[in-house]
C-alpha cells in the first residue's frame, strides 16, 4: 500500500475511533440528563435506566476482596486499551473485518475508560429485561468480538483449505 494511501487509511480509522467513542458518551450523557432518577420503556422488555458501575462486566470484581478495587479499575482497562490500540496499528494493512473488530473493541474499551478517569465509575443505561445494565461502549465490545470470532473462523477455514 502507497504511503499516501496508508496514511489516509489511519485517518480514517482514527475518524470512526472519535465517532464510536463520542457515540457513546453521548448517549451516556443524555442518560445522566434524562435519566437519572427514573426509568424509560423503550419497548417490550427494554427500559433506559440510569445505573452508575462502579465495578467491572457482571460485577466480577465485587466478589473479590480486593484492596485497590479502584485503581485496578483503571489500570486494567488502560493496558487492555494500549494493547487493542497497538493490534489495530499492527493490522491496519491486514483483513478489513479484523481491523473492524479491533475498532470496535478499542473504542467500546477507551469509552469505559474515559468515564472511569472522569467520573470514578462507568454510567450504564440500556436494560434489556434478565440481562445486566449496559451502555454503548459495551455493544461496542461485543460486536468487536463477535467480528474477531468471524475474522478466527475465516482464517481457520482458508487455512484448512490450502
Amino acid at each position: 500500500m502507497p504511503p499516501h494511501s496508508r496514511r489516509l487509511a489511519t485517518f480514517a480509522l482514527f475518524v470512526m475511533l472519535l465517532a464510536m467513542v463520542g457515540c457513546d458518551h453521548a448517549t451516556k450523557a443524555a442518560a445522566v440528563d434524562s435519566l437519572t432518577g427514573r426509568s424509560m420503556a423503550v419497548m417490550p422488555g427494554v427500559d433506559l435506566v440510569y445505573t452508575e458501575n462502579h465495578d467491572i462486566a457482571f460485577s466480577a470484581l465485587s466478589h473479590l476482596h480486593l484492596a485497590p478495587r479502584p485503581l485496578l479499575l483503571a489500570i486494567v482497562p488502560a493496558l487492555l486499551s494500549l494493547v487493542l490500540a497497538v493490534r489495530l496499528w499492527q493490522k491496519r494493512g491486514g483483513p478489513g473485518m479484523e481491523r473492524a473488530a479491533y475498532l470496535f473493541l478499542l473504542a467500546g474499551a477507551l469509552g469505559n475508560l474515559a468515564d472511569r478517569i472522569a467520573r470514578g465509575y462507568v454510567v450504564d443505561f440500556i436494560y434489556v429485561h434478565h440481562w445486566p445494565v449496559f451502555n454503548v461502549a459495551d455493544v461496542l465490545v461485543v460486536v468487536g468480538m463477535v467480528l474477531l470470532g468471524f475474522s478466527g473462523y475465516r482464517k481457520a477455514r482458508v487455512a484448512r483449505s490450502t
